[in-house]
């Protein structure tokens, strides 16, 4: 039985699928094309997410809904990563289900706040699950300005400095398969 997808599949398939161990308190990754989506799932079908409340991405404010996966992520990609590495490298191990399950049910249809690089849906789900909330997409794309926003007079600089920005972006947590 796979415990872990390394490829996105349909949500259909992730929740059909018998070969597939999901488990309450997973956390579900949803390929949006330019950037990841995250879930959390609470068992059949179900899932916890933000969703904006004028728009489809949040602006300042997310409301926290729980729906079922397939419509969560409609017809884009999904998979199984529970950042178990970045996780082990901040020390952490999940939290029993009980604590993720209150933490997730007390934001219930509840207005939270929002903010794409420090307080986005990755943040939100790994706080549920570890106790802590972090985002590597956030941190990736806040490298990526920082790298892109330094001027560099000199063209061996400047090509060094592109070439190692985007190898830290391509070899970054948010672009490498699950474990």
């Amino acid at each position: 039985m796979l415990k872990r997808l390394g490829k996105f599949v349909t949500a259909e398939y992730l929740i059909n699928n018998k070969n597939v161990e999901l488990n309450i308190g997973d956390l579900i990754e949803v390929d949006r094309t330019i950037y990841s989506d995250w879930a959390l799932y609470i068992g059949h079908g179900e899932v916890a997410h933000l969703a904006g409340i004028e728009t489809d991405i949040p602006n300042e404010e997310a409301i926290v809904e729980i729906c079922e996966l397939s419509e969560m992520a409609d017809k884009h990609l999904v998979r199984v990563n529970n950042k178990e590495i970045p996780a082990k490298q901040r020390s952490l191990k999940p939290q029993p289900i009980n604590v993720i399950m209150n933490s997730v049910m007390k934001l219930q249809s509840k207005v939270v706040p929002f903010n794409l690089m420090t307080r986005n849906f990755e943040h939100y789900v790994t706080e549920w699950r570890y106790g802590k909330g972090w985002s590597d997409q956030a941190s990736t794309a806040l490298s990526s300005m920082t790298m892109f926003s330094k001027p560099l007079k000199d063209p061996k600089c400047a090509h060094n400095a592109m070439l190692n920005g985007i190898n830290m972006i391509l070899e970054s947590p948010a672009n490498s398969p699950s474990p």
